[in-house]
């Protein structure tokens, strides 16, 4: 409370609250609603009706047994509810004569004092008698007034400290009560938690009102989707108010649905979905399709800049409705998106359809539409071919369209798993993209109309440089997801494209890997060779969005895929395609050139694998055909491995044309300087959290050593490879040898020069290094980092051993417990290449995924269910046998 005079009266300093709770009435009303549903027939009659026979009489029983254990179960929370609401009227009850009480006290305390006051002033005055001066009795008097003020002060405020441990104590049972409330609830209808902590009341709004102040769960959800059926159909009115001369929308309707709906199309599903129904696949295409212009070559518009822009924000809105509509997600309101999937088989949209089955339909209806042509001058389907660039667009183009400026408008949002992945495995969208754009890769920018357009700018529906490319832009609309996962599946997907997998003419083709096809086959294997717009922004943004969970063993099968598909692209010859062209521009190999932005992101994308690729590149663990990932008990993640195929493209030097020291990948990544230095700069703050957990482990000193000079050994070979490469981008751009700077040497010297400092040797540091992990260079550092002069052939293992030893100089001293690692060496006994008879090996094996557990709770080895799960448990076999830290090694 706050500082109040003293003085003033208790009930001015200490008040009671200005409006008495009163929840009695409410638990009185519970009460008649729970006495009120035993009065109901199927708890009366119960679930046996006399006459009634049969099989319907055997169906009521049945389903009156539910209602009652149903209808139970909520009187239980009913009873549990009253109980709380009527335990907090008690405490607010007492809390009247509790606060009176503290009144009083106060009360009594400024008697005390005025009391106290007079009789000084009395004794005071009798003591004077006259003699002494009147200024020194008035100072006496004064003097010991103070004095008791100050006791008066002290009392008063621990009279309002009191008081105030009255009002929390009420507070203090409020929140219980909200507790105990929340918990009778969940025990009815549990899961239904806001981000505020409120849970959702599945009851008629005015209860839930009056009893938490809103309304989440079912019936809220039941509420928003009338509501959603009530409004859809206006705003489509909207959507039909079409101008006479443009063929479109007006400019007025366009106003006030984007007003009206356009914010609310892009978070709330129901509403999108409701309105998607009302509008269609077919019609959605058609308003995308009709052109804002007159003539594509130059700026002769049709529409004002006000209209153009009333129209591109509805595009926008329609885009982030249709992401909703299908099943997406947003990352600001994961609430209700989540909360309106997991209703998609329970509410409606006729009586009888579910959301699921219409979703299943519109999809399958954006796929039918997409195939199609719309001519741009009315939007409706035509059957003959595109005219030119701009008189006909495929349906997928205006998909795109819509996906584009949508993702645009609302990063937050995110295309979800049926968009991706199907409605029980039937109708997904992307798959069809990927598919058409496979078969038919005669688009619009891919089949070099765009000489006909004046520039690149003039792209897109409304000649603003939006891309045509519908891939590029469902890619902008897969990232940013709060749950990756819809996304990682379909990346870890088969796509359309076949292949000969095994190199094997007499077996039959495979589906390739959909992110192996999209970063190094897709646009690449017709004559007419495509490009994205981006330079392969969106697809490595979206790949490095969701390739970082390592508690998913999705993320490093993404991370091994891209790197096969990048290698691919740079292998294909291109000038031995005559329609191609060249296949080298500047030095550099047109894939990488062309897809420079894409090649920027891979340091981030290998950020948290290089470790993973050092030690594969030394000796690979993963199985042909098997998943880029196995689980190591050491760290509880998946890492990833590399197969023997991948392992020999890594480490070969050859490539097309003649052969060089380092190999088409690690070349390609020396273009990107940058890049370079950032990932020789990961690399070693890998390396250095590796030694140092192998110097701090508890284990054999001597194997110990072992596994440090293993750790310097494979980092400084991957770090040759990126200084190789880094050299070899050079060399292609004419470099000569005796100018040529490092960058990856440039940054082993900054941290011979700065890394004494990052070693922790004692104390909570140490504890703290082992926790988190040593940071030895940080992002911000790479600025300062400037390539080095070096010689071609320069030791980089001399200058790794300096650096490493700096982490020895002294003796670490052990303050307290410090949770090290501890290397576990196990031992094939003599005689026997059975895992199954490794003392302990039941041990290991259980700790590792299910899938991946290759001894059974009898101590033999599995075989395996499917050549799938067969590789699974040999990877998992190859990483015991090649590991150091809990293996055979």
């Amino acid at each position: 409370m706050d500082i109040v005079d003293s003085l003033v009266s208790g009930v001015r300093a200490l008040p009671q609250p200005e409006k008495v709770t009163s929840v009695g009435s409410i638990a009185e009303a519970l009460h008649h609603i729970a006495g009120a549903m035993s009065d109901t027939q199927v708890m009366t009659v119960g679930e046996s009706i006399v006459g009634w026979i049969g099989q319907s009489a055997g169906a009521f029983a049945h389903e009156a047994r539910h209602i009652q254990a149903a209808v139970r179960k909520v009187q239980g929370a009913i009873a549990n509810v009253i109980a709380a609401l009527n335990e907090y009227q008690s405490v607010c009850n007492g809390l009247t004569q509790q606060i009176r009480s503290h009144q009083q006290n106060w009360d009594s305390n400024i008697v005390w004092y005025k009391k106290e006051v007079s009789e000084v002033q009395s004794r005071v005055g009798a003591a004077s008698g006259g003699q002494f001066p009147l200024l020194d009795a008035v100072d006496g008097v004064e003097v010991a007034k103070a004095a008791l003020r100050a006791r008066l002060d002290e009392r008063q405020a621990d009279e309002a400290r009191a008081y105030n441990k009255t009002v929390e104590a009420v507070d203090a049972a409020a929140a219980s009560t909200a507790g105990k409330l929340k918990a009778a609830l969940d025990a009815v209808v549990p899961g239904v938690t806001g981000p505020d902590g409120a849970r959702g009341v599945p009851s008629r709004a005015a209860v839930g009102l009056a009893l938490f102040g809103g309304t989440k769960g079912i019936l809220a959800a039941q509420s928003r989707w009338a509501a959603a059926e009530a409004d859809a159909p206006a705003a489509a009115e909207l959507i039909n108010r079409i101008d006479g001369k443009t063929k479109l929308p007006s400019q007025a309707a366009l106003r006030q649905f984007n007003a009206t709906y356009g914010a609310r199309l892009a978070s709330d599903p129901y509403f999108a979905t409701m309105l998607m129904r009302e509008i269609g696949a077919e019609k959605l295409y058609s308003l995308a399709a009709k052109k804002s212009y007159i003539n594509e070559k130059g700026n002769n518009y049709l529409l004002s800049d006000a209209y153009r822009k009333q129209l591109k924000a509805f595009t926008a809105s329609m885009g982030a409705g249709l992401i909703l509509a299908t099943g997406g997600s947003s990352k600001t309101d994961t609430d209700t998106t989540n909360g309106f999937k997991a209703l998609d088989t329970v509410l409606t949209t006729d009586g009888k359809k579910t959301i699921r089955q219409w979703r299943s339909d519109f999809q399958a209806a954006l796929i039918a539409n997409g195939e199609k042509l719309f001519d741009a001058e009315n939007g409706k389907v035509v059957s003959s071919d595109r005219k030119g660039p701009l008189d006909i667009f495929r349906g997928y183009e205006l998909l795109g369209q819509y996906l584009g400026y949508g993702a645009k408008a609302h990063p937050e949002l995110s295309l979800g798993d049926h968009f991706l992945n199907g409605i029980d495995k039937k109708n997904s969208v992307a798959h069809a993209m990927v598919d058409w754009d496979c078969k038919h890769p005669k688009n619009y920018t891919m089949t070099g109309q765009m000489k006909e357009v004046a520039s690149k700018s003039a792209m897109g529906i409304y000649k603003d440089g939006m891309s045509w490319d519908f891939l590029q832009h469902m890619y902008e609309a897969m990232d940013n997801a709060p749950d990756k996962t819809p996304s990682q599946t379909f990346m870890n997907s088969d796509s359309s494209y076949y292949w000969d997998h095994d190199h094997n003419s007499s077996t039959p083709n495979r589906a390739m890997n959909m992110t192996r096809y999209l970063v190094g086959t897709r646009g690449q294997i017709s004559k007419d060779l495509y490009w994205s717009d981006d330079k392969g922004e969106a697809l490595g943004r979206l790949i490095n969005d969701i390739s970082h969970d390592k508690t998913n063993r999705m993320s490093p099968n993404i991370v091994r895929e891209y790197i096969k598909g990048y290698i691919d692209g740079l292998e294909r010859k291109h000038d031995e395609i005559p329609s191609h062209g060249v296949d080298d521009i500047n030095g550099q190999d047109i894939f990488g050139y062309k897809n420079s932005v894409l090649r920027s992101y891979t340091g981030s994308i290998l950020k948290d694998y290089m470790g993973d690729i050092a030690h594969e590149m030394n000796n690979c663990t993963g199985e042909v055909e098997g998943p880029g990932a196995s689980w190591d008990i050491r760290d509880k993640r998946y890492h990833l491995v590399l197969d023997e195929e991948l392992l020999a493209k890594l480490q070969s030097t050859k490539v097309k044309k003649g052969n060089y020291d380092s190999n088409v990948f690690f070349k390609d990544l020396g273009f990107d300087k940058k890049g370079i230095k950032y990932m020789s700069s990961v690399s070693y703050n890998e390396m250095g959290n590796e030694y140092y957990q192998a110097y701090t482990a508890f284990g054999d000193s001597e194997h110990k050593r072992t596994i440090m000079d293993n750790i310097k050994n494979d980092y400084s070979d991957l770090l040759k490879k990126l200084d190789d490469g880094d050299y070899e981008a050079d060399r292609s751009k004419g470099e000569e040898d005796s100018n040529w700077k490092s960058n990856v040497i440039g940054v082993l010297s900054y941290l011979n020069e700065k890394i004494t400092d990052k070693i922790p040797i004692v104390g909570e540091a140490l504890q703290d290094a082992a926790d988190k992990g040593l940071e030895i260079i940080e992002p911000k550092d790479l600025d300062n980092i400037d390539a080095k002069h070096a010689t071609k052939d320069v030791d980089r293992k001399v200058i790794i051993d300096k650096i490493t030893k700096k982490a020895e100089q002294n003796e670490i001293e052990l303050k307290g417990k410090i949770q090290s690692p501890i290397i576990h060496r196990y031992k094939l006994p003599e005689g026997t290449t059975e895992l199954s008879n490794i003392p302990g090996i039941k041990d290991y094996s259980d700790q590792l995924p299910p899938d991946e557990k290759f001894i059974d709770q009898n101590g033999h080895e599995i075989s395996g269910k499917n050549m799938e799960h067969v590789h699974k448990i040999e990877n998992a076999k190859n990483r015991f046998r090649n590991s150091r830290w809990n293996g055979l090694k």
